[in-house]
């Protein structure tokens, strides 16, 4: 087996706030140590808060919502089913991927996410923002995001 120690790197998890940094050699090759090594579309940091992994997933659900917001264009919009349905295959699917261990991110890190839930939510059903969030779920049909990511953990936890 050949090891490409280009996109190989080491990281180190631990609570504390000094992080350790082992020097990792691999046939006389230093392995590069970083803070953020994202493995199968999952961003790992050093404290497994899941930060990085919100972010990346925060900016690619916000280019998402572009497309979204063209759907419901002030003008000759889509119907509001029809961009449900867009929002529930093209952006909540990359919403759901990883929720499992999500759960055990910090409630602010999981805030970002509710955040870009209720913009979507806002675009479906053209609603202000001083509108209630369970108005607009209960029209959409949708669930609050905290209540998919705990059936996902469940779920889980049954396997």
């Amino acid at each position: 087996m050949a090891v490409n120690l280009e996109k190989s790197a080491s990281q180190s998890f631990s609570l504390t706030h000094e992080t350790f940094r082992p020097e990792i050699q691999y046939q006389n090759t230093s392995i590069a140590n970083t803070d953020g090594l994202t493995y199968l579309g999952v961003t790992f940091d050093n404290k497994l808060s899941w930060r990085l992994h919100v972010q990346g997933l925060s900016d690619r659900v916000t280019n998402r919502l572009s497309v979204l917001k063209r759907l419901a264009g002030c003008k000759w919009g889509c119907a509001r089913s029809t961009i449900n349905a867009t929002f529930n295959t093209f952006i909540l699917r990359l919403r759901t991927y990883f929720y499992e261990a999500i759960i055990t991110a910090p409630q602010l890190v999981i805030n970002k996410l509710e955040v870009l839930q209720n913009q979507a939510l806002r675009l479906i059903t053209d609603a202000v923002k001083s509108t209630p969030i369970d108005a607009m779920l209960l029209l959409t049909g949708n669930k609050p995001f905290q209540d998919i990511m705990k059936e996902k953990a469940l779920v889980l936890y049954e396997k």
